[in-house]
């Protein structure tokens, strides 16, 4: 019995906000692709869907942060949320008058679209095709690295 209950938690909590949206003021903004944001008088942390920014230590971590920061800090957002992740953040494609944040790092270079855990966001691909293609944001660099690939290769120097 009490395998189910924990079971059915779980299951509320990873598929309890997905297909919602969420309306509310941005309080603070961690890096490029996650802020805080107040709900009825709660706080909740939201992670951008389909995009990864580059981490803060990397290049254009602090421009993409800032570019978030800019355009969401201390205003009313709405945010469709599709998921929770492994860290119990929100995950959705988020708007602020009538932007949807998600495309627009994409679009002016400070985040790439993760096709791995988006591969059906045709947006988001041709966004950072066409921001390759004008050398906008990070990719003024030919080869820049991927964050994903940046946090990997700093968990392996870690190890030794």
């Amino acid at each position: 019995m009490g395998s189910k209950i924990i079971f059915l938690f779980l299951l509320f909590v990873t598929f309890g906000f997905a297909g919602q949206w969420l309306q509310g003021r941005v309080v603070k903004v961690s890096d490029g692709d996650t802020f805080h944001m107040m709900v009825g008088g709660k706080k909740q942390k939201i992670r951008l869907s389909g995009i990864d920014c580059p981490e803060s230590k990397q290049e254009f971590g602090p421009e993409a942060t800032r570019a978030t920061d800019s355009l969401i800090y201390g205003k009313e957002v709405k945010v469709e949320v599709v998921d929770t992740d492994r860290y119990g953040r929100l995950v959705g494609d988020v708007w602020v008058g009538g932007i949807n944040l998600n495309k627009w790092l994409v679009a002016h270079g400070y985040a790439w679209w993760y096709k791995h855990y988006a591969p059906l966001r045709t947006d988001l691909a041709d966004a950072q095709a066409q921001a390759h293609k004008e050398h906008l944001g990070l990719w003024v660099n030919p080869s820049p690295t991927p964050p994903w690939d940046f946090r990997r290769s700093k968990r392996s120097r870690s190890r030794w």
